[in-house]
């Protein structure tokens, strides 16, 4: 297996998210970036959407869109998803609402799933059943899982979901996510106090969700066939961490916590953190980096920072990509900030940080 990337330059901002559009041959970008305006009021962000061509990685075009309240260091919704159906680009907008956009020209054509008091979490486009898939907090500190449609925008499900609830209160943020596989399965991380963990919904009248792993500490999920694909974020042994898979006929209770529903398929020497995609649901790849914190010292130490590629099935690591950025400022703190985006119907993946306006666009040659 060979693969093959290089770099893309970004405008100043911090990346937030990133989709594939691979029947137009572009991929799209959101950033969170630095505001010019009213700059004596202190450090003020606002959303930039930029579009890109995919074998060239020449800029399209850019947008700004509107100002993101609060910090930026704090997680918003950086969420951009592609809808194939309605040729339309998807986005978070002040996050109580979905803002649609012409890919072309990244022009506002319409809204949706507009709720007061929601503050969205995460949301998924699903374009064999027509609908988008939106997971919200509100006030009161309840989750909430509703479905749009796509043709007309209208609310066709939801459900109050079986957890606790917490309050987002005082500005901070949930990492809540949701996914979407390419048959319809919804996937979920509620990051929950007391029922935190991976639920898996069934595709009926009240969109029933089941608790299926009780994974802590998640921060990427995506679907490889009818499971779940969550890294663990497990440091009790940083150098030997898993990607899990989660079944979706388990259903995770205080009885099974031997089994929990998940098995560990996808492993590394140098362990599976952080992020995780799968590519054309025949590829998994993860982000394989080392760092440790030395005894008596304040400050983190990268020993690697790497990408891995499995073959779908299989548990033997297929390929390795070393991060272009290195050791180079890779803290802790910095490598919990790599993403993987993966296209759904191509071998292609973009690697970015968080903390920085630089991507990697790779393609997989398998030989």
């Amino acid at each position: 297996m060979e693969i093959i990337g290089s770099r893309v330059q970004l405008p100043d901002g911090y990346v937030s998210g990133a989709a594939f559009y691979e029947d137009k041959g572009m991929f799209f970008v959101q950033q969170f970036a630095r505001s010019t305006e009213n700059a004596g009021l202190g450090n003020r962000f606002h959303r930039l959407l930029s579009s890109w061509n995919i074998e060239s990685h020449s800029l399209i075009t850019k947008r700004v869109t509107d100002e993101i309240p609060g910090d930026a260091s704090i997680d918003h919704c950086g969420r951009v998803q592609i809808s194939t159906t309605t040729h339309r680009v998807y986005i978070c907008s002040t996050e109580s609402y979905l803002e649609m956009m012409d890919p072309d020209s990244l022009e506002t054509v319409g809204t949706m799933a507009q709720v007061d008091d929601q503050i969205i979490t995460d949301f998924a486009v699903d374009d064999l059943n027509g609908r988008v898939l939106v997971l919200s907090t509100r006030k009161d500190g309840t989750i909430h899982l509703a479905s749009y449609s796509l043709r007309n925008g209208e609310k066709l499900q939801e459900a109050v979901l079986p957890t606790r609830g917490t309050s987002r209160g005082g500005g901070g943020a949930r990492i809540d996510l949701i996914t979407v596989s390419r048959t319809g399965q919804i996937g979920m991380f509620l990051n929950d106090t007391g029922q935190q963990g991976i639920y898996i919904c069934m595709d009926s009248s009240n969109l029933a969700c089941n608790r299926n792993s009780d994974s802590l500490n998640v921060t990427q999920i995506d679907f490889l066939g009818q499971k779940v694909l969550a890294e663990t974020n497990n440091f009790t042994d940083v150098r030997w961490s898993c990607i899990e898979s989660v079944d979706p006929n388990h259903k995770y209770s205080l009885m099974r916590l031997l089994t929990r529903g998940r098995s560990l398929p996808y492993c590394s020497r140098t362990g599976v953190h952080y992020a995780v995609g799968v590519a054309d649901d025949k590829y998994v790849i993860g982000f394989t980096g080392v760092w440790y914190r030395p005894i008596y010292s304040e400050w983190d130490k990268c020993v690697s920072s790497s990408f891995s590629v499995w073959r779908a099935g299989t548990s033997k690591v297929a390929a390795v990509v070393k991060d272009p950025t290195g050791c180079q400022s890779a803290s802790g703190l910095f490598q919990a900030s790599n993403r993987i985006v993966a296209s759904k119907t191509e071998p292609l993946f973009i690697t970015y940080n968080g903390m920085s306006n630089i991507l990697y666009v790779y393609s997989i040659v398998d030989h």
